[in-house]
């Protein structure tokens, strides 16, 4: 027999091999697996939701009580006047820069 037919024969019989196949990937194997992946996407987004949702209905009393208790102390700070004084001398110095910059721009001062 001769060698060349041999490997022609060969050659042929793998490249049909591989193209049936690709074919088969292609029509058959590749939507199968892009409907699984659609589903199994839907079902991990479902579970995340419902996963966060959990979450955050344990933790909302939680947050609610440290925003509760936050809110009573800043009122508490605020009745007691910590703090005041510092907000009046830079609510001062904020409203004396302003008053600069705008003299220093009708006069045309640069800064």
């Amino acid at each position: 027999m001769n060698w060349t037919a041999i490997a022609v024969t060969g050659l042929i019989s793998a490249t049909t091999t591989l193209i049936v196949m690709w074919l088969a990937y292609e029509l058959v194997l590749k939507p199968r697996l892009q409907r699984r992946a659609e589903v199994l996407a839907d079902e991990l987004e479902a579970r995340v939701r419902a996963g966060v949702l959990s979450a955050g209905e344990e933790l909302l009393p939680k947050f609610r009580q440290q925003v509760t208790a936050g809110f009573k102390d800043a009122l508490l700070t605020a009745a007691r006047g910590e703090h005041v004084e510092e907000s009046v001398r830079a609510m001062a110095r904020s409203g004396a820069d302003l008053l600069e910059e705008g003299l220093g721009a009708l006069l045309g001062r640069k800064r």
